[in-house]
């Protein structure tokens, strides 16, 4: 390649700067899961986003709150993310439990006060890897430059029917700790 023209005296003209709407290096992202009497259901799931958070281009870490079950959700989910753990040790985890049934929204709080991400997906344990990428979300809010973004995720029953939309939420932590520390919040879905 030929270099940049230059005059007697001066200097090659610099390149144009790179411009990106992609981060230089991948935020920590903490995967928040919320669940309330999935026994049934909880170990497929964790294992699907403990996937996702293992193809993250990032430092992950997975935090599941159990808001107050009656079966035995957060032992099964304890167990599945101990094991999960001891084979991706890069990848934290850990599992919180309500005593009695919160909400959503108490149940947010509580895995957004726990967690240590720059960023949290927010999601229920109903949610697979295959309907979500953590490395795709991000993309998104980074070219969005936003604060939060909805994904919208359609799963497919075992029969094979189209369940109702699901939401996932990506939020900058900060971001969402302030909503989640409003009196009224009320009036703000998290559908997650």
């Amino acid at each position: 390649p030929s270099a940049a023209p230059t005059t007697p005296g001066s200097s090659p003209t610099p390149p144009p700067p790179v411009t990106t709407d992609q981060p230089q290096s991948y935020p920590v992202i903490s995967v928040l899961v919320a669940a309330y009497n999935q026994e049934t259901t909880i170990a497929h799931s964790l294992r699907s986003l403990f996937k996702c958070a293992s193809d993250y281009r990032g430092p992950s870490e997975v935090v599941l709150v159990d808001d107050g079950s009656t079966d035995n959700t957060y032992e099964v989910a304890w167990a599945t993310l101990d094991s999960m753990h001891k084979e991706q040790p890069n990848i934290r985890a850990r599992a919180i439990k309500h005593m009695t049934h919160l909400g959503r929204r108490e149940t947010a709080r509580t895995g957004a006060n726990k967690a240590t991400g720059e960023y949290f997906i927010l999601t229920d344990a109903t949610v697979t890897c295959d309907s979500v990428s953590i490395n795709s979300l991000i993309d998104v809010i980074f070219t969005a430059k936003k604060d939060m973004i909805h994904h919208e995720v359609r799963l497919q029953t075992q029969r094979g029917r189209t369940e109702a939309p699901r939401s996932v939420l990506l939020a900058h932590a900060d971001a969402l700790r302030r909503l989640l520390d409003k009196e009224r919040t009320d009036s703000i879905e998290l559908n997650f």
